[in-house]
């Protein structure tokens, strides 16, 4: 029964596996309006221009659970690097699912500032799929492409765009598509730390995401998120905290009629040297 239950959960849909479920606490923690945002090294997995913002080394390495089932934790890891004016590169890694059947992805991308308050970003992606019953272990292997920008609009107000599998790659021997995915919105920053977001998602034949977060800094130490969307409808709750060069991030989310998710992550940052 297990087996069973994990095997729903996971592949129901491709829909779901690659693109339903936030990388990262502060994302989930956001509702998933995180599009827009993507100031941490998470934006690998959600915009890749927001790489570009990114003036540190960044690691960052998370653990998640959705629906509270025990086999559908998740782990990422995500590092960039800023090459000052050559801009950001960064890889993710994220892994979900049980020993017998699992998802993986591996991303390498790059953002950078073509023009001032204008950023741009790319990657390359691998999606994996392993099934082992024990007695045969079968993996199919899809790659795709994704793209981004970030542009201050005016003053406080950011615009943003994030395109995800741009030719719908396919994936298994029956050649089923992963769809794109379309993302673009806009945040508004009353303060580097206190921002609202607003993001509409299209993935496939699905009905239209509108989803909304947003993050209020405390102090230096010290913020809080919350967040909600539609299609499905969710709420979801976060916080951070930070001492120097190292982040605590929680996020939860509530999805109608679904148990809690979770996830938890440790950023370590170090300030370049020079720029």
């Amino acid at each position: 029964m297990r087996y069973f239950i994990t095997i729903v959960f996971l592949f129901t849909s491709l829909h779901a596996m690659f693109e339903d479920y936030a990388k990262g606490p502060k994302g989930l923690g956001l509702g998933d309006a995180f599009y827009t945002m993507a100031n941490d090294p998470t934006a690998i997995f959600y915009n890749p221009a927001g790489l570009a913002d990114l003036e540190k080394f960044n690691a960052q390495a998370g653990f998640g659970n959705k629906y509270q089932h025990q086999d559908l934790n998740e782990l990422f890891l995500a590092a960039t690097y800023n090459f000052n004016k050559l801009g950001t590169a960064g890889i993710g890694l994220s892994q979900i699912g049980p020993s017998f059947m699992q998802e993986r992805q591996v991303i390498i991308a790059h953002g950078i500032e073509i023009a001032p308050y204008l950023k741009a970003g790319y990657s390359l992606q691998m999606y994996q799929i392993t099934q082992d019953d024990g007695s045969k272990k079968e993996s199919a292997t899809a790659f795709g492409g994704n793209l981004g920008i970030l542009s201050r609009i005016y003053e406080r107000w950011q615009f943003g765009f994030s395109l995800h599998n741009i030719s719908e790659p396919e994936i298994g021997q029956e050649g089923e598509k992963i769809p794109q995915s379309l993302a673009a919105g806009v945040s508004y920053f009353f303060a580097s730390n206190i921002c609202t977001n607003i993001n509409l998602r299209a993935e496939g034949d699905k009905p239209v995401s509108i989803l909304a977060g947003q993050e209020f800094g405390i102090n230096e130490y010290f913020s809080l998120r919350a967040g909600l969307g539609t299609e499905p409808r969710h709420i979801s709750g976060g916080l951070s905290l930070k001492y120097k060069y190292v982040d605590i991030i929680y996020g939860a989310n509530y999805i109608e009629n679904l148990p809690l998710s979770h996830n938890v992550s440790l950023n370590f940052s170090i300030p370049q040297l020079t720029r």
